[in-house]
This record gives structure tokens, sequence and C-alpha cells, in this order.
């Protein structure tokens, strides 16, 4: 039934960017465990498509606090070792949205997709990524390999 919800209102949200391109803030996380990353998929928006965990950034919230919180909320995910690797603007949904990634390590493999708003992850090996990522991903995932010591 959520499904249904956020599939119908997320059309309706765009309408409102488009008409009044709010500024929004959100925060990503790039997921590790060993030589695997964590991507997830979403029920909205180009739901084929491959995203790493993190969302919204509330009134009060730093951007670190937002991305503990939605990998929580959304897989049940405890993260350790976060890393600030860097920032991008986006106005692809219309909004004036900037976006804070991190990169952090998982402790271990577990996840419960907690959140309609996911309808799929899985953890894909660093050199085998899903070729159907979305455009943010390929840069965030591009941010954290120009940040990585490996």
């Amino acid at each position: 039934m959520n499904r249904l919800i956020i599939k119908v209102l997320y059309p309706v949200a765009k309408i409102y960017w488009f008409l009044f391109r709010p500024k929004t803030q959100g925060a990503k996380c790039v997921i590790k465990f060993g030589e695997e990353i964590l991507m997830i998929r979403h029920t909205y928006g180009k739901s084929d498509a491959w995203t790493f965990p993190g969302g919204g950034i509330k009134k009060g919230e730093t951007p670190e606090e937002a991305v503990l919180r939605e990998v929580r909320e959304e897989l049940g995910i405890k993260i350790i070792n976060i890393k600030n690797i860097g920032s991008f603007f986006t106005n692809k949904e219309y909004k004036r949205d900037t976006v804070y990634c991190f990169s952090a390590e998982a402790q271990n493999k577990s996840f419960i997709i907690s959140s309609d708003e996911i309808t799929e992850a899985n953890w894909f090996l660093k050199n085998k990524l899903p070729e159907n990522m979305m455009g943010g991903a390929k840069k965030i995932y591009s941010l954290y390999i120009s940040n990585s010591r490996e």
C-alpha cells in the first residue's frame, strides 16, 4: 500500500519541484564490506536503476547524521569509518539539490529492507557494479574512487 502511495505522490512532487524549484540537501553513502559495495533500487523514479543508500537531510541535521539515519532506517545497517568524499549540485528533478557524499564500512553483510522507498538492495563487487546506475550514482562513485586510498 505505501509503495503505491509513493508511486502516486512522486509525480505530484515533481510538478511541485518544477513550479517552485526548492533548495534541498541530501546525503548518500558508498557502503563497502571487503571487496563489495551495497547498492539499492528505489520504488519511485527510475526504479530499474541502481544508486547508493541515503536521502534527505532534515532541519538541524548534519549531512553525516542524515546518512547514518537513512542507512539505519532503510536497511538496518550500522556503518563505521564514515568519510566525507565530497559533494555535487544537481537540478535534475527541478530541485536545486546539493548532495553530500560519504563512504563507510558495514560491520557485516546483513541488511533488512525496512523502507517502502526501496525495492531491492544487493552487494556488488567493486569492479562489477551494475551497468544501469543512476547518473548521480556515477558521480558519487567517481568521488569515492578519487578519494580512495586502496
